[in-house]
């Protein structure tokens, strides 16, 4: 079967005439390329093509491989029937006034189909001489500017291949068969599932629910909502009931929340603000009490344990387990099971680095995260938890990082490896709004001076705060006493 429709017309040659740089004709070949154009001739180049142009060409390297070189004009245009001047018009007295490039795909339309034609363009500084534009017709300019009336080569090559691109006949687009328009049945159903759900969450707080939900109405038929888009909007729904379904009561307690508390947070759901504002007003309250952080850390959990449980019984109300101590989640959790309801002490868990050992924590029950940095990760785990964070710090930048990423409590250390309490003095200076932890491996008799330099709490590892000299009792009342400021 012979094909009757008419051969689509050979796209024109560009042709550069004494190109000063190489780089020009480079960036022309890709410019070329992006419009869909591949003949380029090359009247007397002052450069030859060289490193410089391919690498402005990017992938349009076979265009420079293919190019043509002529040593004069009229051997470039030869076997051409249309030639296309181009000119900035700029101070010349031109005896026919150029189109705009815009026009030239109407001015081409009329030549008769395989016309071959070239654009031809003059070099950078100067551009075609009048005798040159005297073998083309038309010509064309790019209107600019008056305050830079000119353009690059490359960009004059673009703009013109530009304005024939985009006016070639296209294919005619095949048209996606659209989604079919939600019957009114469908919209009901939509509008009897929505109200329940906005209950439920707490939007309906007051007599403007009924109209919010006409307003929800009218919205979505002008929006003309297909079947699929309906389907989504109760999918929505359903997983907002399946998850309203799953939510604790609130007289349940925070026992059940923390028991749930993994898998909260791996759903993207939140402690609810009223518990996890309460556990961090506990902690805080219990900091106030007693300003000390007992810091467990050993390579044995049988010694982590007569840490922790001396600590407890010496009314150290926060107690903190590292991740150094063998199988510390355990620990934790036998720890939490061996004190009454609720608290005093509280425990946490520190050394937290990364957000799966934050997951850890939480799933463990740590009421308390304390991290050695200002660690994004590990913030989000611990307020999305409602647990007291704390961040460690040591430059003012850091302090300010540390704060912004909501830590309750900045740890600031080692204080003693960078002047101790002149050091946490000066930068308390411009953050007293700051609450400051100061740690680092100081002893018990230099609690004072940190306090008078602005610490509020202190870290303080369970041998420093039990003693060896008195009794483990004597020596805990005797760490919070110089805590607390008394006498």
């Amino acid at each position: 079967m012979i094909d009757s429709r008419p051969a689509a017309p050979r796209p024109p040659a560009i042709v550069l005439v004494g190109t000063q740089e190489e780089g020009n004709i480079g960036a022309t070949a890709r410019a070329m390329a992006n419009m869909g154009l591949h003949e380029l001739i090359l009247v007397a180049p002052r450069q030859p093509i060289g490193v410089q142009a391919r690498a402005l060409a990017v992938r349009a390297g076979r265009i420079l491989d293919e190019a043509v070189v002529a040593p004069d004009l009229a051997r470039a245009l030869a076997p051409f029937q249309r030639v296309v001047g181009t000119t900035s018009a700029r101070g010349r007295g031109l005896e026919r006034v150029p189109i705009a490039a815009r026009e030239l795909p109407a001015a081409l339309a009329a030549d008769p189909p395989g016309t071959r034609t070239a654009l031809v363009f003059g070099p950078e500084a100067s551009g075609l001489t009048t005798e040159q534009l005297a073998r083309c017709a038309p010509w064309v300019h790019v209107p600019c500017s008056r305050e830079l009336p000119t353009l690059n080569l490359a960009q004059a090559v673009l703009v013109v291949a530009y304005e024939l691109f985009v006016a070639r006949p296209r294919e005619p687009r095949v048209r996606a068969v659209a989604d079919p328009l939600a019957a009114q049945a469908s919209i009901d159903g939509l509008f009897a599932h929505l109200p329940p759900v906005l209950r439920r969450v707490g939007f309906a707080r007051d007599g403007s629910f009924e109209t919010v939900m006409r307003d929800l109405r009218r919205l979505a038929s002008r929006a003309r909502l297909t079947e699929r888009e309906v389907a989504i909007f109760r999918g929505i729904c359903r997983r907002s009931e399946a998850l309203l379904d799953r939510l604790p009561s609130r007289e349940e307690g925070a026992s059940a929340w923390r028991a749930n508390s993994m898998l909260r947070l791996r759903h993207d759901r939140l402690t609810p603000p009223m518990l996890a504002e309460k556990t961090t007003r506990d902690v805080a309250a219990a900091l106030a009490r007693s300003p000390i952080v007992g810091v467990v850390r050993t390579d044995s959990t049988a010694a982590a344990r007569r840490q922790a449980m001396q600590l407890m019984e010496c009314g150290i109300e926060i107690v903190e387990i590292t991740f150094t101590v063998p199988d510390a989640s355990s620990l934790v959790r036998e720890l939490l099971g061996a004190r009454t309801a609720g608290g005093p002490p509280w425990i946490g868990m520190g050394s937290v680095t990364t957000r799966e050992r934050a997951l850890e924590a939480v799933d463990a029950g740590a009421e308390l995260i304390v991290s050695p940095n200002a660690a994004a990760a590990v913030a989000t785990v611990a307020k999305a938890a409602g647990l007291f964070l704390v961040l460690g710090a040591l430059t003012p930048t850091e302090i300010v990082r540390a704060r912004e990423l909501g830590a309750d409590l900045v740890k600031v250390y080692p204080l003693p490896a960078v002047g101790g309490p002149s050091y946490l003095a000066v930068v308390r200076g411009p953050l007293a709004d700051v609450p400051m932890l100061a740690a680092g491996g100081f002893t018990v008799d230099e609690i004072p001076a940190y306090r008078t330099a602005g610490a509020c709490a202190f870290g303080m590892a369970a041998p420093l705060v039990l003693g060896t000299g008195r009794s483990i009792h004597e020596s805990a009342r005797h760490a919070l006493k110089l805590a607390r400021g008394e006498p």
